[in-house]
């Protein structure tokens, strides 16, 4: 019989064995939201290289504001050049020689502390510690970016400290 070769609407009824062309909506749906997934997460690992690259930046110039006043105090000179003498060993304590400078920049992010302290022990008096502390702002408030080598964040912002000694005798003294 000619009808049950072809349904109501003039097609052929191919029953639940025939072969379906295209997509059904569920299908569609879901490779949409598939999709979807992976794009938010490309999105997501492209803001966290964003943010890694930024910290990683802020980093290398705050070591390097970092190492230049750690050299500024090994080789005690009293001006940026070295050619005006040099700070004597009791001064190297003093606010003027501890790159208080930097702060009043306009426009820097960066904050840089140093300290000054005497050895205590047979040394005392012939090797001071030193400590320089360079911090900076989070980029973003609140939001923990991660730490990278022996780095440390403090509440809203990064720091990176430097650690070292000091001798009385420096290879810059006239003897």
């Amino acid at each position: 019989c000619m009808m049950d070769k072809w349904s109501i609407f003039g097609y052929r009824d191919r029953g639940v064995i025939g072969k379906a062309h295209g997509f059904t909506l569920l299908e569609v749906m879901v490779s949409f939201a598939l999709i979807t997934v992976a794009a938010l997460g490309l999105i997501h690992l492209q803001a966290k290289l964003a943010q890694q690259t930024s910290f990683t930046l802020h980093s290398l110039e705050a070591l390097h504001l970092a190492e230049q006043q750690m050299e500024h105090f090994r080789t005690r000179a009293a001006n940026t050049s070295g050619g005006v003498g040099l700070i004597a060993f009791s001064d190297l304590a003093l606010p003027q020689y501890c790159g208080q400078g930097i702060n009043a920049l306009s426009g820097s992010r960066y904050r840089l502390t140093s300290e000054v302290k005497a050895v205590s022990g047979a040394l005392a008096g012939e090797l001071k510690q030193v400590t320089v502390i360079v911090s900076w702002p989070r980029r973003v408030q609140g939001h923990p970016l991660i730490p990278v080598l022996s780095l440390s964040s403090a509440v809203g912002s990064h720091q990176l400290s430097l650690n070292s000694y000091l001798s009385r005798y420096s290879e810059f003294d006239e003897q």
